[in-house]
Formats: C-alpha cells, structure tokens, sequence
C-alpha cells in the first residue's frame, strides 16, 4: 500500500510550504548519512564496470533549464515523485543536508530518485560512453544544473555537496548500464537480434547499437 509523504516546497519568493506526495511504495525513508557510500560500495562489490574510451562524440543537449519567474505562483494539490521535473517555474523542493553534505529526509530520497531517472535520459547521459570518466563535463555539468532548477539545498549547494551528487549520478549511470547488459546481452543471439530487442524504451536505438557492439568486442 502507498504511503502519503509531504515535501517541503519553496516558492522563489522565499514562501515555504509542504505539500502531500502520494509514493507508490512502502519503503521508508533511509536517512543514513552514508547511504550513498554504502549503495556505491554494494554495487562496486557486486559488478565491475570496465572502462574504455567513449564511442560517439559529444552531442549537444535538449535545452531543458527552467527559467524562474517573479511572484507566487499557485500551489498544484499532489506533486508526484515521477513529475518533480514538471514543478512549475519559481517552485523548488527544499533539502536539507547534512554537515557532510548529504541530502537528508523525504526531500533527500526525492532527490535522489529523480536523480536516478534524470540518468537514465538519452539526452543527458548517453550510455555509449563506455566510463563514467569519459563523459563529457558539459553533460554533467548540465545534469547540476537540471537539479538546481528543481531544488534548493539548506545550507546552500556547496562543492562537497555536489560531488556527492555527481557520485550518485556515476553510481546510477552505471547501474543503468549493468542492467541493461543483464537483460540485453545473449551470447547465443547475432549482434542485430540485440540492436532490435532494447530491453528499456527510454534508450536511444543508436546508443545501444553502440553499447551492443561494445558488449560483444574483446574488450566487452
């Protein structure tokens, strides 16, 4: 059964508010300072990512930074966890951090989903570049930025904080990818019958043609 969670919103007049979220999980909330550590060392323990040189240059990203506008604006009843993008302008969800620069509470877990479904966009992290390290800044750079149109952070966003974001996006980023691997690679089917079966609908068909391509070379 889901749970009914309140997020903390702010409105770019300074006006802070709490409104309902309907979460369709009964998953509480994990307020451990060292989740994020601890999530990347379970994934680290569990698969080792190799890492080559990208595959596809850089291409530019979908203009997607959300302008603030003056005043307040009206409130809009549930804000769902799948829609934090679509919050309308001048509205931003509040999290607070801890002194390592961790997000904390229900705000934090928000975050760090929409994190987890901000990676997983074509346009914004592209899964033919084969190591996290060989994603351009401009892509990373664009993702803070993307997070900062949708959130504010109590003490305001310092650099450890957003390293420790960055870090969650390589750790989902790559998780991505393994899962994509998992269900995708078949050692028994042709390099095509891969391309033409893309086990998750947000892929974009080019990057995964790459990916596969990847998969079954000897550095794969």
């Amino acid at each position: 059964m889901g749970k009914r969670r309140k997020l903390n919103i702010i409105q770019n007049d300074g006006q802070s508010q709490a409104k309902e979220q309907s979460i369709e999980s009964s998953t509480e909330v994990n307020q451990n300072n060292n989740s994020i550590l601890e999530e990347n060392a379970q994934f680290e323990g569990e698969q080792h990512i190799q890492e080559d040189s990208h595959v596809q240059s850089h291409t530019s990203l979908e203009s997607a930074s959300e302008s603030s506008t003056k005043g307040k604006k009206k409130t809009r009843g549930y804000t769902h966890m799948l829609d934090v993008w679509d919050l309308p302008d001048g509205e931003f969800i509040l999290v607070e951090v801890d002194h390592w620069g961790n997000p904390m509470g229900w705000e934090g877990k928000t975050l760090l989903n929409a994190i987890r479904r901000l990676v997983r966009r074509h346009q914004c992290a592209p899964i033919n570049f084969l190591s996290w390290k060989d994603m351009p800044k401009d892509y990373i750079t664009d993702m803070v930025e993307l997070i900062q149109s949708k959130f504010r952070f109590v003490p305001e966003l310092t650099e450890q904080t957003k390293k420790i974001l960055i870090d969650d996006m390589s750790l989902k980023w790559r998780k991505f990818k393994y899962e994509l691997k998992s269900k995708g690679y078949d050692e028994s089917k042709t390099k095509e019958e891969m391309v033409a079966h893309i086990p998750d609908p947000r892929v974009d068909p080019s990057q995964y043609r790459d990916l596969v391509h990847y998969w079954c070379s000897e550095k794969g």
